[in-house]
């Protein structure tokens, strides 16, 4: 019975790719691990701004009442704008920090 010279690299190849596709599929896990933490990580950070900074509406609303006040009205001007600067302080504490 004469042996057939192919079984050898046959099944060389058939572990090689045993280890290969071991390895793929750890190296996939891993990644599916890490994109899920990054992901948890994203939205605790989207709920800390959406709970802990101010809102950009009340911000957007002071101004617009500023642009509507009155040329005479001096008291009104310097009261909403006092009011806008220390809103506009709020949110440059929230990004430098």
């Amino acid at each position: 019975m004469k042996r057939n010279k192919y079984w050898i690299p046959l099944i060389a190849l058939l572990v090689l790719l045993t280890i290969f596709s071991f390895f793929q599929n750890r190296m996939i896990r891993e990644q599916k691990q890490q994109i899920a933490w990054y992901q948890e990580k994203n939205d605790h950070t989207f709920l800390y701004l959406l709970e802990d900074s101010p809102s950009l509406v009340s911000l957007a609303g002071q101004l617009e009442k500023l642009s509507k006040v009155d040329e005479n009205d001096e008291e009104a001007f310097w009261d909403l704008l006092s009011h806008a600067k220390n809103m506009n302080q709020a949110w440059e504490q929230v990004y430098t920090s």
